[in-house]
């Protein structure tokens, strides 16, 4: 053996010529880990904060779609079924006011029998947590001294409002020219239009487009109740 191989040799078997990590960079990698641990988990409970209140807006959002496909559908199926003489002129059976609407039309299958109901649209609850209510009542030709509102059943469209407002459009008499109103009672006609507003507290975040429906059956009121059909009839 030379004696450039005994130096060799003599090196390789020098206690502190082992190979590993000193303590103070196994410190430091387990920091570094820590650290991307911390930023990962941070970007996943983003992530996950983020769907969640995006399916809550999609949920709110197909809430107010329901609500106005529902509401664009009553509206429409209005009818102008007289009720009883205001000085010997039979008058719709149509109460429009500002910030509530009764009126008489068929209600769905799965809320109702079938037939013609007394339905009453309203805001119900405290001022902040308000809701937009439906209030449906059979029709029966010789209830007017009931109430739809108090005597049916109940049915919340939309919570959390803030305001709600109904607008009609028509001539108020054969003389008149057409213009919006904010009520439209004891006329002898449905209104041509019926505008729904609502509102929502600012930090709600949610928007109603305003809904305008034009009811199906126009005219004066010439609609009869059948009791036998359970139906309105058209003289």
């Amino acid at each position: 053996m030379t004696a450039g191989n005994r130096i060799m040799t003599h090196r390789r078997r020098k206690p502190g010529d082992c190979s590993g990590f000193t303590l103070l960079e196994l410190l430091i990698s387990l920091t570094l880990l820590g650290l991307i641990a911390a930023v990962l988990f941070g970007g996943l409970r983003f992530g996950l904060r983020a769907a969640d209140i995006g399916s809550e807006r999609l949920d709110r959002s197909r809430e107010l779609l329901l609500a106005q496909s529902f509401l664009r559908r009553q509206l429409g199926q209005a009818i102008p079924l007289a009720r009883g003489r205001d000085q010997g002129q039979a008058v719709a059976w149509f109460d429009g006011g500002r910030d509530a609407i009764e009126f008489i039309a068929p209600m769905p299958a799965h809320l109702g029998l079938g037939g013609l109901y007394r339905v009453t649209l309203r805001t119900t609850g405290e001022p902040g947590s308000r809701r937009l209510t439906l209030v449906q009542r059979m029709f029966r030709p010789n209830d007017e001294g009931a109430s739809a509102a108090t005597d049916g059943g109940i049915t919340t469209l939309i919570d959390g409002i803030e305001g709600l407002r109904f607008d009609y459009y028509g001539a108020a008499s054969p003389d008149d020219r057409p213009r919006w109103e904010s009520e439209w009672t004891e006329m002898e006609t449905l209104p041509e239009l019926i505008r729904v507003r609502v509102t929502f507290p600012a930090a709600a975040g949610r928007h109603w487009p305003d809904l305008t429906v034009a009811p199906r059956v126009g005219g004066t009121t010439g609609c009869k109740y059948d009791a036998a059909l359970g139906r309105c009839r058209l003289s």
